[in-house]
Order: structure tokens, then C-alpha cells, then sequence
């Protein structure tokens, strides 16, 4: 397991994917493993800041919740640097990318909806190059193995209502493909569906991708090219 200081090859784990993927009960069950820390999602974080929410009533609001969430990732990066210096293996509980991809869905989606897709992508690329932010080396992708996976878990509340709907999360899940590639062989995919034995073989298969792989270098600031396109 690649373990370093390094920004283009840090040895994060990212756990990323849409509403509903299982991506919490994936990240207990890491963390029960005894090897694991987890850097808790930007929620966790947020309790302890004023901010603008969604939905936003000014474009104005939407920017400065997107500075919040920016100010809150790069504090997760710290923490999760502080794990490594430890010689643990950490995973994200979401990251840059989930910021990137949210504002860019209410841009496309939901245009009558105050947001921040540009600054977003403007702030983010300023603060890479001054080397406060970047994207872990490392990605997990998790999605619902199926539609009927996905909507037997829609019942539990979640903060945007529109990630319920189907159709956001074939959006989403469009985008996140194409991060996939651009992690290439640093990326995992797990399909997740609601039994203990499908939760037993993805924790395996995490491990033994975590354990086993040589992780090459990556760019964050390819990042954008992916999310632009």
C-alpha cells in the first residue's frame, strides 16, 4: 500500500458515488477492519460552520457555500495527512469531486436554481495551484448494482430530494464514469446491493485492491477536464 506525502501520489482513498450507493455502511465496515481511518463526510464537518444551504436564494449564497466546502476540504486533507503520517490507511468520505459534480448538476439541471458551478471549478484550480487542495490518488467508486437496489433505499432522508429521482442518479452516474477513467487502475468499482453477503465480498475486494496495488501518480488538476466536459 502506497503511503506518502507526495500531493500527485498521496495514498488517500476517495469513496465516492451517488445518494443511496451504500457508501456509509461500506466505510463501517472498513473502519471496523482495525487498519482503516475514515475522514468523515464534509457534513460532519460543517456543524461547525455558518453557511449558506441548499437552495440557495442568491448566486451570491451559493458561492459562499462553496467556499465553506472548499475551507472544509482542504481542513479533511490535513486530517487525512495526519493519519498517514501515522502510517494508516485512510479513506474520504467524499471529496472534491462530490463538490465539483453537485454544482455542476444544478447548473445543467436545475438552471432556475441560484449556483456556483463556475466559481466552483475558478476557486478550486486557484487553490490547487497554490497547493492547499487536490484529490486523493486513489478511487472507490460505489454504485447500487441495480434501479431497484437504488429505490429500495430511497425511503431514508437525505439533504437534496432530488437525488432520489432516477434520473439524477444516471446523471451522476455518467459523470462518475468518466472520473473513473481518468483514475484508470487507482479506481475500484464496487456494485453494492442489500445483503450481508454482497457487503462481505465488497469489503474484500476493497482490501485486497488496497493491499495489493502499486498506485501510479495522478494530476488533480486533470480533474477539471473531466468535469468540464
Amino acid at each position: 500500500m502506497l503511503i506518502t506525502s507526495d500531493k500527485t501520489q498521496n495514498g488517500i482513498i476517495a469513496l465516492e458515488g451517488h445518494a443511496y450507493a451504500g457508501k456509509t455502511t461500506i466505510l463501517n465496515k472498513l473502519s471496523d477492519l482495525g487498519e482503516y481511518d475514515v475522514v468523515k463526510e464534509h457534513d460532519v464537518y460543517m456543524k461547525n460552520y455558518k453557511y449558506p444551504k441548499f437552495p440557495f436564494k442568491t448566486t451570491k449564497d451559493a458561492e459562499d457555500n462553496v467556499r465553506v466546502m472548499i475551507a472544509i476540504e482542504e481542513k479533511r486533507l490535513r486530517d487525512a495527512q495526519k493519519y498517514l503520517s501515522l502510517g494508516r490507511k485512510v479513506v474520504m468520505d467524499r471529496t472534491l469531486i462530490s463538490i465539483l459534480l453537485f454544482q455542476k448538476f444544478l447548473y445543467e439541471n436545475v438552471p432556475n436554481t441560484p449556483n456556483a458551478y463556475l466559481f466552483a471549478l475558478n476557486l478550486s484550480r486557484d487553490e490547487m495551484e497554490e497547493g492547499e487542495l487536490y484529490i486523493p490518488s486513489v478511487l472507490v467508486m460505489v454504485s447500487p448494482a441495480s434501479r431497484q437496489v437504488f429505490e429500495s433505499r430511497t425511503n431514508r432522508k437525505i439533504s437534496i430530494d432530488l437525488y432520489k429521482n432516477w434520473s439524477s442518479y444516471e446523471y451522476m452516474e455518467r459523470n462518475y464514469e468518466r472520473i473513473c477513467r481518468l483514475y484508470g487502475a487507482n479506481t475500484c468499482q464496487i456494485k453494492t446491493e442489500n445483503t450481508e453477503d454482497s457487503l462481505t465480498a465488497s469489503i474484500k475486494k476493497i482490501d485486497h485492491f488496497i493491499n495489493s496495488n502499486k498506485f501510479h501518480a495522478l494530476n488533480s488538476l486533470d480533474v477539471f477536464g473531466i468535469i468540464e466536459q
